[in-house]
């Protein structure tokens, strides 16, 4: 809004306005895995997602308590190994 504001402004004065802002004006991309946890609090949160999965909470819940994305949830409920089950036939 500011940036039409400015615009305006130039027009008015008979400056030229440049179509293209430029390159240090754009807005740069933000890198947002410079949080990602280390490997000792990777595993406390695996602990976690397992033992409330355990408990019989679903994955929208775990991931809202936990303050993750349920695609988290999931990949580390798909990697854990499954208990054979015992009584099954094949």
């Amino acid at each position: 809004m500011a940036r039409a504001a400015e615009s305006a402004a130039r027009m008015e004065a008979g400056q030229p306005v440049d179509a293209m802002p430029a390159r240090s004006e754009l807005q740069q991309p933000v890198a947002r895995r410079n949080d990602c946890p280390d490997d000792h609090e990777q595993a406390q949160l695996e602990k976690q997602i397992l033992r409330l999965h355990k408990r019989g909470t679903g994955i929208l819940k775990i991931g809202k308590s936990l303050g993750i994305g349920t695609g988290t949830v999931q990949r580390v409920l798909t990697e854990q190994p499954r208990p054979l089950d015992v009584g099954a036939s094949v």
